[in-house]
């Protein structure tokens, strides 16, 4: 579902149809699409419930719908922004302005498959600075998705360690 109207669905995700809802537009994707979204964003609404599945579909359409638009990062955390922009500057080095676009979707949709940020506020100082600097290169070349699975290893490491 688009509602702001903007950008026709990516080819193969279905035609656009007016359904004389006010600016809101339908569109359909396969039924293969359909299932995959549904099993990324499975995770989501067993932890945090249906609004959580519904921004991670939304998420995950959006990458589909509009390649190469530029994603709307604002609901991210600042660090989660940097890490998503640091890790497409390659893309935009190499693909121009619309492969940089796509790197940042593909990295958002990536991030709204996650069913959890890790907590790193209950380690030592020490252990959240060496866990963290064990996954900064994770953070800035692979994004904040790879990041918080960097983050969460290292914390069930050192718990096991403990």
């Amino acid at each position: 579902m688009d509602t702001n109207g903007a950008g026709p669905p990516h080819q193969g995700a279905g035609r656009t149809k007016d359904s004389g809802l006010g600016g809101i537009r339908m569109w359909s994707i396969s039924a293969a699409d359909t299932d995959r979204l549904a099993m990324l964003c499975s995770r989501q609404k067993e932890l945090w419930g249906p609004v959580a599945f519904q921004s991670c579909l939304k998420a995950q359409l959006e990458m589909i719908k509009s390649p190469a638009r530029k994603p709307d990062l604002s609901a991210l955390s600042v660090a989660e922004r940097e890490s998503i922009e640091s890790a497409c500057l390659e893309r935009r080095r190499l693909r121009g302005q619309a492969g940089y676009n796509r790197c940042e979707a593909e990295q958002v949709a990536r991030l709204a498959t996650e069913p959890a940020r890790p907590d790193l506020s209950t380690l030592k100082d020490a252990d959240r600075h060496s866990i963290e600097s064990a996954c900064a290169n994770t953070k800035n070349k692979q994004g904040p998705a790879a990041y918080d699975r960097c983050l969460e290893r290292f914390m069930k490491a050192l718990a096991q360690a403990n």
